[in-house]
């Protein structure tokens, strides 16, 4: 019975670990996404093309 208690007991801390590391990695992916969309969009500034020369003569 004792046996079986603290089997039972190391299950539950097992299963409690293995959730909070599932939520950590939510959390780091949905981090990542929105430092990603950040990159994307940018600061707002447009890319304002211009001539360039490639080769002097």
């Amino acid at each position: 019975m004792v046996k079986q208690t603290m089997q039972d007991q190391q299950l539950r801390l097992a299963e409690g670990r293995s959730t909070a590391l599932e939520q950590a990695r939510m959390l780091q992916a949905e981090e990542q996404g929105r430092a990603n969309r950040q990159r994307f969009q940018g600061n707002g500034v447009t890319y304002t093309p211009s001539p360039v020369q490639a080769f002097r003569q």
